[in-house]
């Protein structure tokens, strides 16, 4: 074994998870077991999903559990389960899996093009410091932060968290797709891009069939991690903000900064945008782009090559 592969094992980030195909069907046993009661509870929650989902995608990814032998164990636990409903979701979730990969393997420009290609001639100006923030998770609003810097440690976020940070970057920050689409790529410890290329444009809303959902991430915040859990988390600078203002910390009084010993726009950022305007223009441009004759026929063209029996 070549000593380079040996040293790199051994510095093996201790905050990813356990890599091998012994942790793989641990990680599995322990959510038919126990983890996957709250499954469909927390499945949206950036804190608690990291217990509850099963978290076998970095293990399938890379070759340690295949999907046919998660999809076999999940489907016999089900059978004798308490809690069947979140096996059966999580079984549903391994179907999708597949699905997308099997649009990324018909359409392998996924990578490279909008798969509508009438949402080439849709135009988003380049805004190097709006990119910068979303990658260095400095947005000025905490979960998007608090999600970028916990996928930058770990790996890992959940599915709804992902779909917030391309949310963000390509409708509020109104930013083209590729811009970010390589940078999460680097990050994530269950990369495939199988699914992250077709999930990233449906997420982007470049597709023209699917829903353009534009998370507001203020909405989420509060939603998903009421009491900044999740935030002060991975924020630290936020670790004395009270609950009333952690999702919007920029709207406390200077007085009230001082107390909890922060400055917003020194020691954290002023949100870079007004999320409700920007997501209002977004929305617009968007959804009024789907009336071009192109973005038309490429819809008919995709949900023919993709939906046909």
């Amino acid at each position: 074994m070549p000593i380079e592969f040996v040293q790199s094992l051994e510095v093996y980030p201790s905050v990813f998870q356990p890599a091998g195909e012994d942790n793989a069907f641990k990680y599995l046993e322990s959510f038919i077991a126990e983890r996957g009661m709250n499954y469909s509870k927390h499945i949206s929650k950036p804190a608690e999903s990291r217990k509850s989902c099963t978290r076998l995608s970095p293990y399938i990814s890379w070759g340690n559990l295949s999907v046919k032998q998660a999809y076999q164990a999940l489907n016999e636990a089900q059978k004798i389960s308490n809690f069947k409903g979140p096996i059966k979701n999580a079984i549903t979730r391994l179907k999708w899996h597949c699905h997308f990969i099997q649009k990324f393997e018909v359409e392998g420009n996924y990578e490279f093009k909008c798969i509508n290609k009438g949402y080439e001639l849709l135009a988003h100006p380049k805004n190097e410091l709006f990119i910068k923030a979303w990658e260095e998770g400095k947005t000025g609003f905490p979960l998007v932060d608090a999600c970028m810097r916990c996928l930058i440690t770990t790996g890992w976020i959940n599915f709804r968290m992902r779909a917030m940070l391309i949310s963000f970057l390509c409708h509020h920050l109104y930013q083209d797709w590729r811009q970010g689409v390589h940078h999460v790529a680097r990050q994530f410890l269950d990369y495939e891009p199988g699914i992250h290329y077709p999930q990233f444009q449906m997420q982007a809303g470049t597709t023209g069939v699917n829903t353009i959902r534009i998370y507001n991430p203020v909405k989420q915040s509060s939603d998903h991690d009421p009491e900044g859990i999740f935030i002060k988390q991975w924020i630290p600078e936020l670790q004395n903000i009270p609950n009333s203002f952690i999702h919007e910390p920029h709207k406390m009084s200077l007085m009230e900064q001082q107390l909890c010993n922060i400055i917003i726009g020194k020691d954290y950022p002023f949100p870079i945008l007004d999320a409700t305007i920007a997501g209002k223009a977004a929305r617009d441009k968007i959804w009024g782009h789907r009336r071009e004759i192109l973005v038309k026929q490429e819809s008919a063209r995709i949900l023919f090559t993709h939906t046909r029996n």
